[in-house]
């Protein structure tokens, strides 16, 4: 038999558990909407402790290079594939994120047939 102290114990660390991934899976969707770049200032305000969320900080200046990959007769290639299309298009898009990867870039958005690839550039204060 559980005695109801051990009981509570229990039901405390789940909701501890609970609210680990419920946090985990906020930070990953902030990532998803604002990007690497964004997780920054993210990062910034939310290491500030104070519970706060200022969007009106100073920013920083980069250089980034920005490359759209898109799919010519992306819709023809839908129509045909069909059931398969998902297939398809997740070799493209692992193909897509391996090149990224490999040359220090990121994948950053997808919108259809057309992908973003940004490569920041080193800081070049002259």
């Amino acid at each position: 038999m559980i005695d109801e102290n051990e009981a509570n114990l229990k039901g405390n660390h789940m909701k501890t558990a609970e609210l680990q991934k419920t946090i985990f899976r906020i930070g990953n969707l902030l990532q998803m909407s604002f990007g690497q770049l964004g997780a920054i200032v993210i990062k910034e305000n939310s290491s500030q402790g104070d519970g706060n969320f200022e969007i009106m900080i100073p920013g920083h200046r980069i250089n980034v290079i920005f490359m759209v990959c898109r799919i010519n007769k992306y819709v023809e290639y839908t129509e045909v594939l069909k059931t398969h299309t998902t297939e398809f298009l997740n070799k493209i898009v692992g193909i897509l994120h391996e090149c990224a990867t490999r040359w220090d870039g990121a994948a950053n958005k997808t919108e259809g047939d057309k992908y973003l690839i940004t490569w920041k550039l080193p800081n070049t204060d002259n």
